[in-house]
């Protein structure tokens, strides 16, 4: 993943060595952060310039606090761990994050769960003024892969399934699910 920050200057990106990286657009200067997330996947910013993102086999919301991360280091990250209830049964060996947005708005962070090949997913909204989830979504049967997440301008959380020829939009208003369905792939393809 890449962003570039609020500040405009500067380039973040993963490294699948468990780092990320940060690159001054004009002092041409790269910091590295090591991180406590195994291959950080997804991340978005808050309106504070904070970090959040997400990691390949994590069940969790990673933070690297803009004031307190240091390059070369691990400081100023922490993990922020997803309820699991709603797994039950399911090995956490096949639980994964699979997508993250920031609403900078409602200072919200969005996040996906998914376990693989057991068609079940659901969404985390956790609020960051009070540290704590607030909201989890159980995805309906046929939408167990979220994957890619971003927002509309009205709140809207839009969530890709993976291995799907699905995204949805998620309303946390109505607290109400839109599917989408593109034409099924040719065999031929495959």
């Amino acid at each position: 993943t890449v962003k570039v920050d609020g500040s405009g200057g500067n380039v973040w990106f993963t490294d699948q060595n468990n780092t990320i990286w940060r690159f001054d657009q004009s002092t041409q200067d790269f910091h590295m952060f090591k991180v406590p997330a195994k291959y950080p996947s997804m991340m978005d910013f808050d309106s504070n310039g904070n970090l959040y993102y997400i990691g390949i086999n994590s069940q969790s919301i990673f933070l690297g606090n803009a004031s307190r991360i240091q390059n070369a280091t691990s400081e100023g990250f922490r993990e922020i761990s997803l309820p699991l209830e709603g797994f039950s049964g399911i090995s956490s060996d096949l639980i994964t994050s699979g997508g993250l947005v920031v609403d900078k708005e409602q200072n919200h962070v969005w996040v996906s769960l998914l376990a693989f090949q057991q068609k079940k997913g659901q969404l985390f909204q956790y609020d960051i003024d009070t540290d704590r989830v607030v909201r989890i979504v159980d995805l309906p049967a046929g939408l167990g892969a979220p994957v890619g997440m971003e927002l509309d301008n009205n709140g809207n959380v839009w969530v890709a399934d993976h291995g799907t020829s699905t995204f949805f939009k998620y309303d946390p208003t109505l607290d109400n699910i839109t599917r989408f369905v593109t034409s099924i792939a040719s065999p031929k393809i495959y």
